[in-house]
């Protein structure tokens, strides 16, 4: 294998990441010429690419890569990187067209815009103070950019700096913007910008307070897509002819029906209930009117109000039976999803009943499924209970949220660990002191191979338990751990010492716990701060009745931390 042609080798890696490239390279010391060849890294994605917690980033880059043929260039999540490190990579790449540095110290300084005079895409986070730059600036080093990438990190300070940016934004066709910020006052005039930008064909909003109705029917953009799920508000316009924009929720584009999934979609529009679908598919179900022909990827049946109602979960078992979800990578669902299908009639002999749970037809019909949340409905009874072992047929999970009810002892997890063997994030919440659920997941971790991320809130945990059980992983894959509950009497001292030993390679550690004792906190944060070695890593204890707010962690961890579903919305990491 080794000895093939340098083409061979090209075709291979060529649509790879540059993550991927690097660690065949490591393995295969001899095949380091590859990160030489101009049609592999002409795309370079180190995207979150831990290894460069170890290594100098930029140094890597300069001794090992033929910088000088990269064009596209993904550093996003790269946070402690050093700002002049960047720059002085940038200084180099007098030919990059397209640099994605979300969560990194690049931002819209003076300083980092002369660097980006020849790019057509960018992605960077920036507060409005860092928006008060020199605009002839602007006018000179990003007058050519079409496509624009922008997390607004802060509004503090003169909000029309940020306006005036998009002024001299002469060439963009598409935005994307993100606030971040949860502060009510001074909120973005998204009109502000749009009616700027002549020749925009495309704008994402995200936001995580209410965005007011913005209509850009005069401008020609139609809002193809809209989700106000949880923490996140999402918005999207496209351009479209003017014969072809109407109301995002008309009250009937596909009447008459012909479908059982459009007789559930309309079921879904008459609960005033976000739409479930990607934004890919809502996009092709706006501008065709037709949903039948739609091919699903993400469905989220997950909203702020709950409708466990039987109406809104058959049209959910519809819509997750339909041939149209056999290729779906994503779904979130409450557990109301996994009850029994009811009786037939109200005359019923319940000897007689026959148990059919239609999750058993979703399974089947969506194997493909990549990622799975499952938000526990307080309507629920037990008789939920037995599906949740369904789970475990899904054998190409990656990542799995979910919040298990009281009377759910959690011994599925030990199937889910072993069956699925790409699992790679575990989020478990438990609604209650649930004793059972903690040692079978205690006992489940063994098998957990290439879990990189494991989260875990409860009213009370057996870290002792819990920590002997993440030692027994063998891979030392782990990059992020929190742990997050009310009581802990047990002492875990030795274990998390042992756990931190073991995986050097841990980034994130934050324990939620309320201790009592003063010493056990002290030596806790002692052994914490002892392991937490460079300034990737963020180790912390904290009391649960206090919120991480005042510190100081990257919003790339927030997902672990926090429940807000990455299903059905956009996430400004995918912006390529």
């Amino acid at each position: 294998m080794i000895h093939l042609p340098i083409e061979i080798w090209s075709k291979i890696f060529k649509n790879l990441s540059a993550t991927d490239l690097i660690n065949f390279c490591e393995a295969f010391k001899e095949l380091e010429y590859l990160l030489t060849d101009k049609s592999i890294v002409k795309k370079f994605d180190v995207q979150g690419n831990y290894r460069f917690v170890e290594v100098d980033f930029v140094k890597f880059i300069k001794e090992k890569v033929q910088y000088d043929h990269i064009r596209s260039l993904n550093i996003n999540n790269l946070y402690w990187v050093p700002l002049k490190d960047l720059r002085s990579l940038l200084s180099l790449l007098t030919k990059l067209e397209e640099l994605f540095a979300l969560e990194t110290n690049l931002s819209l300084r003076e300083k980092d815009v002369k660097l980006y005079g020849n790019l057509r895409v960018l992605a960077v986070c920036a507060s409005v103070n860092d928006c008060n730059i020199d605009i002839n600036l602007v006018k000179v080093h990003m007058f050519l950019l079409k496509r624009f990438c922008l997390k607004v990190t802060s509004r503090r300070g003169n909000i029309t700096n940020l306006y005036r940016i998009f002024k001299e934004l002469f060439a963009l066709r598409e935005l994307w913007i993100e606030d971040l910020t949860e502060r009510p006052s001074e909120l973005i005039n998204y009109d502000m910008i749009v009616y700027k930008l002549q020749f925009l064909n495309k704008l994402v909003i995200k936001s995580k307070i209410s965005i007011p109705f913005l209509d850009y029917k005069p401008v020609g953009m139609a809002k193809i897509f809209e989700s106000r799920r949880f923490k996140s508000i999402v918005i999207i316009y496209v351009k479209c002819p003017q014969d072809k924009i109407v109301h995002l929720k008309n009250i009937s584009i596909f009447d008459p029906f012909e479908t059982q999934l459009e007789i559930a979609w309309d079921v879904l529009r008459r609960f005033y209930c976000e739409m479930p679908y990607d934004v890919k598919a809502a996009e092709k179900i706006y501008m065709t009117r037709n949903v039948k022909d739609a091919q699903f990827e993400e469905l989220n049946f997950c909203h702020n109000k709950c409708f466990c109602n039987i109406n809104f979960i058959t049209a959910t078992w519809d819509f997750l039976k339909a041939p149209n979800s056999r290729n779906l990578k994503k779904l979130c669902i409450k557990s109301c999803v996994l009850q029994r299908k009811p009786p037939p009639t109200k005359d019923h002999v319940v000897e007689n009943l026959e148990r059919i749970y239609p999750f058993q037809d979703i399974v089947e019909n969506c194997s493909k499924l990549e990622e799975l949340e499952i938000m526990s409905c307080s309507s629920c009874n037990v008789t939920i209970a037995d599906c949740y072992m369904l789970i475990n047929q899904l054998v190409n999970l990656e990542r799995l949220t979910v919040e298990v009810p009281i009377f759910v002892n959690g011994n599925f997890l030990i199937k889910v660990i072993q069956n699925c063997k790409k699992l790679k994030y575990l989020k478990v919440l438990s609604c209650g002191t649930n004793e059972m659920l903690n040692r079978n997941l205690s006992l489940a971790l063994k098998d957990a191979k290439y879990l990189e991320d494991f989260s875990i809130e409860s009213e009370q945990i057996n870290l002792e338990s819990l920590l002997e059980g993440l030692n027994e992983i063998n891979s030392c894959k782990l990059r992020r751990i929190y742990v997050n509950c009310k009581h802990e009497d047990t002492r875990f001292q030795t274990e998390l010492e042992t756990l931190l030993k073991k995986n050097p390679q841990l980034i994130l550690v934050a324990l939620a716990i309320q201790i009592e004792q003063t010493t056990k906190k002290m030596l806790i944060r002692k052994i914490l701060k002892e392991f937490c070695d460079n300034k990737a890593k963020y180790y912390y204890l904290y009391p649960t009745s206090e919120s991480m707010s005042h510190v100081s962690l990257q919003h790339v961890h927030k997902d672990i931390l926090q429940f807000n579903t990455n299903v059905s919305i956009v996430d400004l990491a995918d912006f390529r």
